[in-house]
């Protein structure tokens, strides 16, 4: 019996270890995007291939596949199937895995160009030198994005569950900005020649020169950005608006908030052409 118990831990211990030290290389069909769920941390860069590399405890579980439209999905669940049709791009909202089974799992991915689109979903996170299209983070996940250009209209959304974006720079063409759920984008150097920016229920924005553009900020939610031309309109409840810069500002609604500069003026004031 003693030696049986014995055999036993043994066994349970090598598996353990097994599944920790696991790592392996797997090359990678050409793409485009990236989407990752199940708290797997993903570092990303760009390079003469495309492969990725995992390591870590349960990284056998990480599944990796390119869909029809060109994105990247990694998801932990060991053999489930993918989490989403391959006949369309992005993961639907609804997909959400209960437990987060790759926490300690690490990903290096090497990318032949900066991606179109980068989602984090539940618990997951992304690091990345470059990126050209829309970010999104929810589900207590975070992607961080040293340089975003894009001469199209994209998006950074992080409007769900405490999750995080960060871009240390960047331009953009126009940008449409929104954060929910006590979460916040930290937008850094970046500029757009146009922005819209919502932030509710307890989020924040910081950072980013715009041009023009309009911001809303309700539910203790705060909003701090610099605007350097055009007009730019707020709309705020019970929140804070710090617009810096030289760009007018005016008032469309304010109801128990704290807006900057004090010069801004009330949208009935204005005088149209």
């Amino acid at each position: 019996m003693t030696s049986t118990l014995s055999s036993m831990l043994r066994f349970v211990m090598l598996a353990s270890v097994a599944a920790f030290i696991n790592a392996e290389n797997r090359s990678l069909h050409d793409f485009r995007g990236l989407y990752v769920s199940g708290g797997a941390k993903v570092r990303l860069t760009v390079g003469n291939s495309s492969f990725l590399s995992v390591e870590g405890r349960n990284a056998a579980m990480l599944r990796s596949e390119v869909n029809y439209w060109g994105t990247l999905v990694l998801w932990c669940g060991g053999d489930a199937v993918m989490p989403l049709s391959p006949s369309i791009p992005f993961v639907p909202t609804f997909v959400q895995q209960g437990i987060a089974p790759c926490e300690n799992v690490e990903v290096d991915i090497v990318a032949l160009r900066p991606l179109s689109y980068i989602t984090a979903d539940f618990a997951s996170s992304v690091i990345t030198d470059a990126a050209a299209g829309p970010i999104s983070a929810s589900g207590r996940s975070s992607v961080s994005v040293h340089n975003l250009a894009s001469p199209w209209p994209i998006s950074i959304n992080a409007a769900a569950a405490e999750s995080s974006i960060t871009i240390a720079g960047g331009k953009v063409s126009s940008v449409a900005v929104s954060v929910a759920a006590a979460s916040k984008a930290d937008l850094g150097s970046l500029t757009a020649d146009h922005a819209t920016i919502s932030a509710s229920d307890r989020s924040s924005v910081s950072g980013m020169t715009l041009s023009d553009g309009f911001i809303s900020a309700s539910s203790s939610s705060r909003v701090n950005t610099t605007a350097a031309a055009g007009p730019v309109g707020v709309s705020c409840f019970s929140s804070e608006v710090h617009v810096g810069g030289t760009a007018q500002v005016f008032i469309h609604s304010d109801w128990d908030c704290k807006v900057t500069p004090q010069k801004a003026i009330p949208y009935e004031q204005t005088i149209l052409p």
